[in-house]
């Protein structure tokens, strides 16, 4: 009798799921450590904002979302605290 031999396959990796999973588990590590107004939430329709803050949607390409998301996970922060020091860095130089 032959036996049968199992072929298992190399798992694949979804590169956008692996960025969003490390995004929000950094985000959440962060803002705990390093931000005071990270106990104090408002609601709000779509889910908690910081007291102070307010939410902010926008539009962007895909491919520079993704970049952005990248960038985000290797400096272990936030898409919103790059787009915050890049408006304030903005803001200021024009001022």
């Amino acid at each position: 009798m032959k036996e049968k031999k199992l072929q298992v396959q190399k798992p694949i990796l979804d590169a956008n799921l692996a960025l969003t999973f490390a995004e929000e588990q950094t985000r959440l590590t962060t803002k705990k450590a390093t931000s005071p107004k990270s106990a104090e939430h408002t609601d709000s329709h779509s889910g908690k904002v910081p007291k102070g803050d307010v939410r902010l949607t926008v539009n962007v390409r895909q491919d520079l979302h993704l970049r952005l998301k990248v960038e985000a996970a290797h400096r272990r922060t936030t898409i919103g605290e790059i787009l915050e020091e890049l408006i304030e860095a903005h803001v200021e130089a024009r001022h």
